[in-house]
C-alpha cells in the first residue's frame, strides 16, 4: 500500500497552536508504533505539514487503515480536550477515512 501511495485513512488537523506540534507528532508516532507492534498491517505512512495564507500550519497524516485513523483521531481528542471531529466515509465499495480534527481556541 505504501509503495503504491495508497491509504485507507487521511486524518487533517488544523488551527492547532505551534506548541503543540512537537507533543502532537509524539503522540501519533507513539500511537502508531503501539498499533504496529498489536497488528503489522496497521502503519503510519506520512505526517506532511501544510501552511496556508493565515500562516497557520496544518498537518496531514495518512495512515493504512481507516479504523487506526478513527482510534488515532479520537485519542488526540481525549488528550488535548479542546478539538472537534468530524469524519466522511467514502462511498462504498471504497473503505477510506478522511477525517478533519479543528483545534478550538485554547
Amino acid at each position: 500500500m505504501i509503495k503504491n501511495k495508497e491509504f485507507e485513512g487521511q486524518l487533517t488537523i488544523s488551527n492547532f497552536p505551534p506548541a503543540l506540534e512537537t507533543d502532537l507528532t509524539k503522540l501519533i508516532r507513539n500511537f502508531c508504533q503501539r498499533a504496529y507492534e498489536r497488528d503489522p498491517m496497521d502503519r503510519l505512512i506520512s505526517i506532511n505539514q501544510l501552511k496556508n495564507q493565515h500562516k497557520s500550519a496544518s498537518l496531514v497524516i495518512t495512515l493504512t487503515e481507516n479504523q487506526l485513523a478513527v482510534k488515532l483521531a479520537k485519542k488526540i481528542k481525549e488528550v488535548f480536550k479542546k478539538a472537534k471531529i468530524e469524519i466522511s466515509y467514502s462511498p462504498a465499495p471504497s473503505d477510506v477515512v478522511y477525517i478533519k480534527l479543528t483545534f478550538n481556541n485554547l
